[in-house]
């Protein structure tokens, strides 16, 4: 098992560590109190309110004192307490503290025992996974995003009834029913293979994957105005890199820097309605393709050679993680850079990307660019987005070993704190006057608080688990810089990552990462100029399918008859 696991988790892992960056982790702290109550009922939708318990009653409408009554029967599921072992996903590698402040607010409001695993970070998930540890916990399935149905094969996860979730977590369901549409759950989007595998989380409605970020002050000094098409935008990023825009007469800007691979250009890309290289969609007449194999991939990437040939893409975008294109970004290099919309969020205090320009270029000096145009395609350019999906960084998956009586106890905790703002508040951002403060109805989380400092309270969605946040919740913490800014990110039209869904296919599952590897490549060979696309795209197309292509296709096409 080990064998085969290793190169798929190390992948994944990589794979979670850029998304969490991205944005998919909320860098927050926070408490409920009587301010926040108030607000409650301000703020919240009318279905929320309606199907909110108070502080003193759990999901059910039974009080919190009745619920931690022991006397119960044996044979009434969720009723006894719970001893319940814990791995949340945990981001930078800093795991959550044993006996923390949320693992005892969740004890005594829902008469669990909570063990949370506190050695298992993203360099040794593979180990812990191999070890078969994992059939003993409750886990956040981020950490095998792309690999359950193989975990429930290998015997180290369990199925639960679907009808537990309406059952148990009747609010929650609602909330994302309302967000992903009613056709995505009775069509069974969130189940994989026809097996409900984990609960759903999503983490809000407002989220894209992508947003640009630009420096607005060295386009008002070159007399230059936001860009509407993706042309105006080469112009501005070749203005940025040769123009002097930040006025110290030396010749060390750029215009943009992205991340490693195709990362970060999704403005190229978008023009053509491609997501991502390797992601797979289905034509009209049921033939499976990829879109790093298109043509319209091909002449992105001859649009994207030519700009970084002309020196306004950062050369060591080529190398560049996340952390090196914020450095550019922070320090005045880049003028121009892409990151997840949830990262420019005021909620995030210094760590925010558009605070850690300003805080040293000055207030307003930076802003998030509204949508292009273009001469490619339909003239729209699409940003990537991952709805509908159910399978967000806090569903939670159970070990094989958990008991019907866990499994119940975790949705009654999560259904409980989706009915409940206060508690729900508690759990994501902590203590009112010490994690955050209510200024005129908006949550403002204390600047100085790390994510070394929620992990040793416990707090935010990453550590424990989290009911679904509903409309009030969702823009608690919205300033209204972040609301216009999530207009101006929401104007670029989404794509879903994929058209159809057929989660299980083998011959991915054995070939996938040789086709990657294959796009990778070519993608850093032809900017490099070691390859062309010219001569070398034939050549390309023939080692794509040699390296298992087709095969994955035809699985596609056969399980979709």
């Amino acid at each position: 098992m080990r064998k085969r696991l290793l190169p798929l988790i190390l992948s994944l892992a990589m794979a979670a560590s850029m998304l969490v960056g991205c944005g998919q982790s909320s860098d927050t702290g926070g408490s409920g109190s009587g301010k926040v109550e108030e607000q409650t009922e301000a703020g919240a939708s009318g279905d929320a309110q309606e199907s909110s318990a108070s502080p003193e009653e759990d999901a059910s409408g039974a009080s919190i004192s009745e619920a931690e009554d022991t006397s119960e029967t044996e044979d009434t599921p969720g009723e006894e307490k719970q001893e319940i072992t814990w791995l949340g996903y945990y981001t930078s590698n800093i795991t959550v503290t044993e006996n923390s402040w949320a693992e005892q607010l969740l004890e005594d409001t829902f008469n669990v025992e909570i063990n949370p695993i506190t050695d298992v970070t993203a360099e040794n998930i593979e180990m812990y996974v191999a070890s078969g540890d994992i059939a003993d916990v409750t886990c956040f399935s981020y950490w095998f995003n792309l690999d359950k149905n193989y975990l429930y094969d290998q015997g180290m996860i369990r199925e639960i009834p679907e009808e537990w979730l309406w059952e148990y977590y009747p609010t929650g369901m609602k909330i994302y029913s309302e967000w992903l549409g009613e056709d995505f759950f009775q069509n069974g989007g969130h189940l994989i293979d026809g097996k409900c595998l984990y609960t759903p989380y999503v983490e809000g409605k407002t989220i894209s994957t992508a947003c640009l970020v630009y420096r607005k002050d060295w386009m008002e000094r070159l007399n230059m105005t936001e860009p509407t098409t993706l042309d105006e935008l080469h112009d501005l990023l070749y203005a940025f890199t040769y123009n002097d825009p930040d006025g110290n007469g030396k010749d060390d800007t750029y215009g943009i820097d992205v991340i490693y691979n195709w990362r970060g250009m999704w403005p190229i890309f978008g023009a053509f309605g491609i997501s991502t290289p390797n992601q797979y969609n289905v034509r009209e007449d049921g033939t499976v393709y990829l879109n790093g194999a298109l043509e319209d991939y091909r002449t992105a990437l001859g649009i994207l050679k030519e700009w970084y040939d002309e020196g306004i893409i950062h050369p060591e975008c080529i190398t560049d993680d996340r952390a090196a294109v914020r450095t550019k970004w922070a320090n005045g290099t880049v003028g121009t850079m892409v990151d997840s919309q949830t990262w420019f969020y005021s909620f995030r205090g210094a760590s925010s990307i558009l605070a850690m320009a300003e805080d040293v270029f000055g207030e307003g000096t930076v802003d998030v660019m509204s949508a292009l145009t273009s001469e490619y395609g339909d003239g729209t350019i699409y940003s990537n987005c991952n709805y509908p999906n159910a399978a967000g960084v806090a569903s939670l998956l159970f070990g094989a070993n958990a008991t019907d009586e866990q499994v119940i106890a975790v949705l009654k905790m999560l259904e409980g704190m989706a009915t409940d703002h206060e508690l729900l508040t508690k759990m994501l951002y902590g203590e009112e006057g010490v994690d955050y403060t209510m200024v005129d109805g908006q949550l403002c989380v204390n600047p100085e608080l790390t994510v070394a400092d929620k992990a040793e309270k416990g707090i935010d969605f990453t550590f424990y688990a989290v009911g679904a946040t509903d409309p009030y919740m969702e823009t608690l913490t919205f300033s209204q810089r972040d609301k216009e800014n999530i207009d101006k990110s929401n104007s670029w039209p989404t794509l879903p990552m994929t058209n159809f869904d057929c989660p299980v296919n083998a011959a991915r599952d054995q070939y996938q990462s040789e086709v990657s590897k294959v796009v990778s490549e070519y993608y850093t060979n032809v900017l490099l100029g070691a390859d062309n696309l010219e001569d070398g795209w034939d050549r390309y197309l023939q080692n794509l399918d040699n390296a298992g292509l087709g095969k994955i296709i035809a699985e596609y096409e056969e399980r979709m008859k």
